[in-house]
């Protein structure tokens, strides 16, 4: 074969495995080593922030518990206050009530003392005038004076026994 020389094939090619490992040796420690390490401390970071994450997770669950259970609490104690404000109301709107009606009660039972007090006043003066009516009916018709106390006396005694019976 006129092209091809089989004496230099096996020093080519021990030349050619020799770069490729020359080539591999500069490549592990120049790119791989440093790649590796850059890789290794890229993978404990996200380790390290992964784990971070979680406790953050974890004591962000823990925090939304306890503030649910403080929320819960405060409406508890809400409720109550408001229970107890509505009870309250309720007894100063009966006893406020109750006041009112005892007023209105006694102004009731004064003002019929007053009304029995004036229709006693107004019957009395009617009896009055109308005594005195009679005895100057009786006067004129028996043209005479009449003793006034004596017949007031007897017209009284006319209308107290009058009034007592009806």
């Amino acid at each position: 074969m006129p092209g091809l020389d089989v004496s230099k094939v096996p020093f080519d090619l021990i030349i050619n495995i020799l770069n490729i490992i020359i080539m591999f040796v500069i490549v592990r420690f120049l790119v791989y080593k440093p790649v590796r390490k850059f890789m290794d401390s890229r993978t404990a970071k996200l380790n390290e922030q992964s784990r971070i994450a979680k406790e953050q997770l974890t004591e962000a669950q823990e925090l939304k518990e306890s503030y649910n259970e403080m929320i819960r609490l405060q409406e508890e104690q809400s409720e109550e206050l408001l229970r107890k404000a509505k009870e309250d109301a309720e007894k100063q709107a009966a006893e406020i009530t109750d006041t009112a009606k005892k007023k209105a009660d006694k102004m009731i039972k004064d003002a019929q003392n007053r009304i029995a007090a004036r229709e006693e006043e107004s019957v009395l003066s009617m009896q009055d005038k109308i005594i005195d009516l009679s005895l100057n009916i009786a006067e004129k018709i028996l043209d005479e004076k009449i003793d006034d106390d004596k017949n007031r006396k007897l017209a009284e005694k006319f209308f107290n026994s009058e009034l007592n019976v009806n």
